[in-house]
């Protein structure tokens, strides 16, 4: 694996947001602790499966409900409180893909690595924890005074 996904996701991520949702990121490392794993709000957790050979790395965004409706309203030009469950469930796809296909054009000079489809499931409060776990990197950003996490893991291929 080369060891640059990490500043290559970091510059996906800012790349995408201001150019695409017009909301601009700021890394904020110190958000990661100041999220518990059972804050209580809703977050809109998405997720990309790349893949090499026999290996598969995940990568994801991950914010809060709220942050999903202003994204996905300004890439879709309509009203956060127009949207509804399958426009936010698009919306966020798209920002999935164009996050990690930034990020493949950075550090696979040689398309090695294949993208799989992008997923999104809403989590409760107490999940979000678990679904970070185990993580190999993660990363915070403050986007309008809202959380952005976003990282990747090696996954099971």
């Amino acid at each position: 694996m080369e060891p640059n996904w990490t500043t290559a996701l970091k510059i996906s991520i800012s790349d995408a947001l201001s150019t695409m949702f017009f909301m601009v990121p700021e890394e904020h490392p110190a958000l990661l602790d100041q999220i518990s794993a059972d804050d209580g709000q809703a977050w809109c957790f998405g997720w990309v499966i790349v893949k090499s050979g026999g290996e598969a790395i995940k990568v994801w965004v991950c914010t809060p409900e709220k942050l999903a409706r202003e994204l996905s309203a300004n890439i879709l030009s309509m009203d956060a409180d127009e949207l509804d469950s399958e426009d936010l469930e698009d919306a966020y796809k798209e920002l999935l893909n164009m996050v990690v296909g930034g990020l493949l054009t950075n550090v696979d000079s040689t398309s090695k690595w294949r993208m799989g489809l992008p997923e999104v499931s809403m989590l409760s409060g107490g999940l979000l924890g678990k679904s970070l776990g185990g993580s190999a990197q993660s990363m915070a950003f403050d986007v309008d005074g809202m959380p952005l996490i976003t990282g990747w893991k090696s996954d099971a291929a």
